[in-house]
Order: C-alpha cells, then structure tokens, then sequence
C-alpha cells in the first residue's frame, strides 16, 4: 500500500478507454530517503483497485520531489504521466517529466528535460495521439515560456521544441 500521511496525496484522476478511473499522485517517502515519488493505480468502476501494488516513479538521480500533473493513454493501453522532479540538489532546478507505465503499471520509461542551470521546467499536461505519439506541455525556463516536449513512442532520442514564444530553438 502506500505510505501514508504527510505529503502523500492523490493529484490526477482521468479515465481510460474502459472506463476504468486512473489515478496519480505523489508519496512521502523520506523513509527512504527519496522525498516525493509518483504513484498510480487502475480502479474499477465498481472501485476496487487493479494493481495489486501501486505502480511507482522515483528519479533516483537525486531522490527529491516527483509529482505528476497529467494522465493519458496510448491505444496499447499504456499510461503516459506528465510532471516535475526536483533536480534543486544538482544545480537544475525543476525538470520537466514524461513518463510512461505499461497497462499493469509496469515502469516503462521516463524522460526529464532541463532547460539548463537553476531553471524550472514543468510538465502541465499530457496528451497521446492517435498514432501513439506522446507529448507533455509545460513551462520552460526562469522566465515562465511555455512550449511542448515531445516523446514518440520508443524513441531512445526525443526532441524538444517550443509551441509558445520563448528563447529556445524551434521558438515561435
């Protein structure tokens, strides 16, 4: 189960294509010296819960604050996260987060983006097309520029560019 009080707490809820409520949030887990690490779990219409264990994200680079901000599915019934990690402690501020779990909660796979030294980059939301493209958008920067990261799927190499004015390449 998850630990419990604290800044445990769920953030993001949304349903999937069988109408099956997702839901994500983040988990005090300074017990293992880890801060915040994302949670997620598949419930029924009737609420019982289909993970059998809380799937879980923690950045490990350096074990402070993961927190989800968006949900949305591939049509492999994969579960895409946007979010934030907390890189403060090696010099990069917050770093902007896409991640994706297989249908039984399984870790797939996770991006961060640093836009470079003490900024803030933070995924606002996720969205996956019909072709199973992941993108999360977000904010950028010290300066609050908003713009779109993009994930395709299986893609050992994403590439970033901005949807919204900013100063980074592919600005519009």
């Amino acid at each position: 189960g998850l630990q419990r009080g604290g800044d445990s707490r769920a953030l993001v809820v949304k349903a999937d294509m069988n109408g099956n409520l997702v839901v994500a949030g983040s988990e005090q887990r300074y017990d293992l010296n880890q801060g915040l690490n994302i949670w997620l779990n598949r419930y029924s219409s009737f609420g019982g819960a289909l993970f059998s264990v809380p799937a879980r994200y923690n950045n490990n680079q350096s074990n402070s604050d993961d927190v989800p901000t968006g949900l949305d599915f591939d049509n492999f019934g994969n579960i895409h996260v946007s979010g934030y990690t907390d890189m403060w402690n090696l010099g990069q501020g917050y770093n902007m987060l896409l991640g994706k779990f297989g249908p039984s909660g399984q870790f797939m796979s996770a991006r961060i983006y640093d836009s470079g030294a003490g900024n803030d980059d933070m995924g606002l939301g996720v969205m996956v097309s019909t072709d199973n493209y992941a993108s999360a958008a977000g904010m950028f920067g010290s300066n609050g520029h908003y713009g779109d990261y993009y994930m395709p799927l299986g893609s050992a190499n994403a590439q970033f560019f901005t949807a919204a004015e900013g100063p980074y390449t592919g600005s519009a």
